[in-house]
């Protein structure tokens, strides 16, 4: 048995390497372990939390990170890791504090302990996510005695010692790349901490730069390197490449152990999973190449077995594990962290066989119906059951290359869609097959049969040229509309500056491309982006293109008096209030979110006020106080002269400042973090309440339609249609939106368009659409703004010399031209000033992002 000091894991990583070794190395600077453990024990000093405390940590891989979590184990305190968005496991476990490692600094941010709270268990050391994207979300309790065994026996499994150098190849809050941390710390080794990606030059810097040894990575890393060229990660230093996170083609294997041993290294598979700690298995070297498809054998003072299973005759059973890194249990709730160990082994879920020639285990398939693409564990009959719900009787079936999915007279689109929501695979990962379900003489769903059909149409579409045409890589399109010579395969839109007006016009160049979108596409890595392959007729559609679309038309419409069709620009409002959330609001840095809002502001202010002043110079005269976006408080009340032109620009200007204000103030970020729904449920609340407010001289109907008070309701009710997650409060939410529109207008056909906007936008986030009308739809909602101060000097000149059929839509034509104008400006010209682009936010690479939720 493994045995440690007093302080747990914490005395296991910190004290056996020497002082003057080089611990840490990240972004040019470094420590040795004799300056490792003061930093560590001053981080604990200067956090100064309650014994014991739960303490969410998250942030990018570097020196910050790796002290602060040594901080808390070293201090008794129980680290939570979080990836990039800490907010939905503060939600579900309200922690003592949540933590925040930069670069460069630590942001901490604490909360009032809960008085009821229960004592965690002496022994709990670690929290980690173990829920892939279709299962519950729940944590798997690590003790130090699980933490310490498994280092010091991935360290004797793969020979560490303190002359090794390992990198962050992965993500610190995943198991796999957590415990390369550990091995190498408790063999006094040298860490690497970088977040570059294994294709980005960068990281085939630091590896030759800093002599890295070893490189551990899920098998998309592998295919990642291989297409930039293995060169990227086969330095002169490297000695030994570790593979694990899912399995691996053999071919794939053999050709990585060839080029290993070409540059005298060794390619080792493993095999783990979190509750394991990390890893439980690998296969020897010596015997890789005789036993291509094995996991090998158990990890010192580890126990490997097979457990029969019903209805197998051939040896095959449920692969079984013992050993001192078996987890203590889940934790699906607080009180669970009270619970001492109560297992000493783990069924794994696998079915496995032994080979008893070489002494080897292998995994042969599933026990339970899961697959593992990218890495990512995914229940097909959780998958299927969902799709039922929706659309009926379907079969789900798969393998770790592909998810297929049989759904008789179904819209292929939607089904992928539906799909991508609910895994996050990318399109070319997805099958679906419209035809009737095959079945056995028995009557069951015959999944041989399925997979079958599914390689048979991939075929057809491959040789029809439907598939893989060449089209232009996402990232290329992104990197343009962003004015970024690239994009690195980790970043995604919103961390290399998108907003929601690039947005618009992003979605709609790329659908011209593949189609159907997922849902979260701005927040999901280049590398994946690339992968959705062309789709056919139909698309779907970001709800809020079709409403900037169709509002912004009703408002031209309604200012020319072609149709009386008030409530676009309040619907369009609603639409600001829901993308600030989308785009800004889930910003984890004060930093980041000032300088999105600043983006935003600028994209929106900057060409109004050029507008203005341009028409004010050729005799289209407009106020000061317009001209400044200040007329709905400092102008005239009435409407003569256009004062009032450009009121939704004043609201929306005006509303986007104050709430990055409110929520650069801690206390209120930290209840917009803890309360998502109810947050901007109780800021609704407060601004219908205000909406009735008379204040003197703003007393006119314009205070409730036009001014920003009497309107940030609207804003503020997108905002909670973002944050609408379940049924409950989608249900919630509609039932609010027709009560504070209805009687507001005194206009029911006003209030009623108004109302089936919003319901639209609560309960489908993105719509069907026939493809060939997509650019239309695009181009209105992307030229939208320019549309709206544009044809008030527009129309007017078009109305007397063409008839009201041909000036409507060449008003609207006039706006996307002026559009298409003002896009082709060089992109600095048109960047707020001052405002740099946020730093690259810290995100898994391609697969490693799937990989580090199983």
């Amino acid at each position: 048995m493994t045995t440690f000091p007093a302080r747990g894991i914490a005395g296991v990583l910190l004290d056996r390497g020497a002082d003057e070794r080089v611990a840490l190395v990240a972004a040019g600077r470094s420590l040795r372990y004799g300056e490792l453990r003061p930093a560590v024990a001053a981080r604990a000093a200067d956090l100064a939390l309650p014994p014991r405390s739960l303490a969410v940590l998250t942030g990018p891989a570097g020196i910050e990170w790796i002290v602060s979590y040594l901080a808390l184990l070293d201090a008794g305190h129980i680290p939570l890791l979080a990836g990039d968005d800490p907010g939905p496991l503060v939600e579900a476990w309200h922690p003592d504090v949540v933590i925040t490692a930069s670069a460069d600094r630590v942001a901490v941010d604490r909360s009032p302990r809960d008085p009821r709270r229960v004592e965690p268990q002496p022994d709990l050391a670690l929290l980690m996510s173990t829920s892939g994207s279709t299962g519950s979300p729940k944590l798997v309790r690590l003790s130090h005695r699980n933490l310490a065994s498994n280092a010091d026996a991935i360290g004797a499994a793969l020979g560490l010692t303190a002359d090794d150098c390992g990198v962050t190849s992965l993500p610190l809050h995943y198991c796999y790349g957590l415990s390369v941390l550990h091995s190498h710390l408790a063999a006094g080794a040298r860490i690497v901490a970088t977040t570059a990606s294994v294709v980005d030059p960068c990281f085939a810097d630091a590896v030759r730069t800093h002599g890295v040894s070893s490189i551990a990575g899920v098998p998309h890393t592998f295919d990642l390197a291989e297409a930039a060229g293995p060169d990227r990660i086969l330095g002169p230093s490297v000695r030994l490449l570790t593979q694990a996170g899912g399995r691996m083609d053999p071919a794939a294997q053999e050709r990585w152990r060839a080029r290993a041993a070409a540059n005298d290294a060794e390619f080792v598979v493993m095999y783990g999973q979190t509750e394991a700690t990390a890893r439980m298995a690998f296969l020897p070297p010596r015997l890789a190449a005789s036993c291509p498809g094995a996991v090998g054998i158990a990890i010192p003072g580890g126990e490997l077995r097979i457990e029969p299973v019903a209805d197998r005759t051939d040896g095959v059973g449920e692969l079984v594990y013992r050993g001192p890194n078996v987890m203590m249990g889940y934790a699906t709730e607080p009180r669970d962290l009270a619970e001492g160990a109560v297992l000493d082994q783990l069924r794994t879920g696998d079915l496995g066989r032994f080979d008893p020639v070489h002494e080897v285990f292998e995994v042969v398939g599933r026990t339970s119906r899961f697959i593992k693409p990218f890495g990512l564990r995914i229940d097909l009959d959780v998958v299927e059951s969902r799709l039922e719900s929706v659309l009926g009787p379907v079969a789900v079936t798969g393998d770790d290359e592909q998810l297929v999915v049989a759904a008789p007279a179904q819209d292929r689109e939607v089904v992928a869609a539906l799909v991508g929501d609910l895994c996050g695979l990318p399109a070319s990962r997805v099958a679906v097959l419209t035809g009737p379900v095959p079945r056995t003489a028995a009557g069951k769903v015959d999944h041989g049969a399925l997979r079958h059909a599914a390689a048979a149409q991939e075929a057809r579409l491959r040789s029809s040229g439907d598939a893989g045409s060449g089209a232009r890589p996402v990232s290329g399109i992104l990197a343009e509309i962003l004015g970024r010579t690239s994009l690195a395969p980790e970043a995604t839109f919103v961390s290399a500056g998108g907003d929601s007006l690039s947005y618009i016009e992003a979605s709609m160049r790329i659908e011209q491309v593949t189609g159907a979108l997922p849902d979260d596409w701005q927040h999901r890595p280049m590398s994946e982006l690339d992968e959705i392959a062309p789709s056919p007729a139909r698309s779907r559609v970001d709800t809020t293109v079709l409403l900037r679309a169709i509002g912004i038309c009703t408002v031209v419409a309604t200012h020319m008096h072609l149709a009386f069709f008030p409530g676009g620009a309040h619907l369009l409002l609603a639409v600001a209030g829901y993308n600030l959330s989308r785009f800004q609001l889930g910003l984890t840095q004060t930093a980041a979110r000032v300088r999105a809002a600043a983006r935003t502001v600028g994209r929106v202010a900057a060409p109004t006020v050029l507008w203005a002043v341009a028409m004010s110079l050729i005799g289209r005269e407009y106020a000061g106080t317009t001209i400044g976006l200040v007329n709905n408080y400092l102008g005239p009340r009435g409407h003569e002269g256009g004062a009032w032109h450009f009121w939704f620009i004043e609201a929306f200007v005006q509303l986007c400042l104050l709430v990055t204000a409110l929520l650069a103030v801690p206390g209120l970020r930290r209840l917009d973090r803890r309360l998502p729904y109810a947050f901007p449920l109780a800021l609704l609340a407060a601004a219908v309440a205000l909406r009735g407010i008379t204040v003197a001289g703003l007393d006119d109907p314009l205070n409730l339609r036009f001014r920003t008070h009497g309107v940030a309701w609207f804003f503020i009710l997108g905002w909670l249609i973002q944050r609408s997650a379940t049924p409950v409060q989608q249900v919630i939410t509609s039932v609010l939106c027709a009560a504070a529109v209805v009687g507001f207008f005194e206009q029911p056909v006003r209030e009623g368009f108004i109302v089936a906007g919003l319901v639209l936008l609560t309960w489908a986030r993105t719509v069907s659409f026939p493809r060939r009308f997509v650019p239309a739809a695009s181009s209105l909602a992307a030229a939208s703004m320019w549309i709206l101060i544009s044809h008030f000097q527009v129309w007017p000149e078009l109305y007397p010399r063409l008839p009201m059929a041909v000036a409507y839509p060449a008003t609207i034509v006039v706006g996307i031209a002026i559009w298409k104008v003002a896009e082709s400006v060089p992109r600095w010209l048109r960047r707020p000033a001052r405002v740099a682009p946020p730093k690259r936010l810290v995100r898994l690479r391609d697969a490693e992002l799937r990989a580090a939720t199983s």
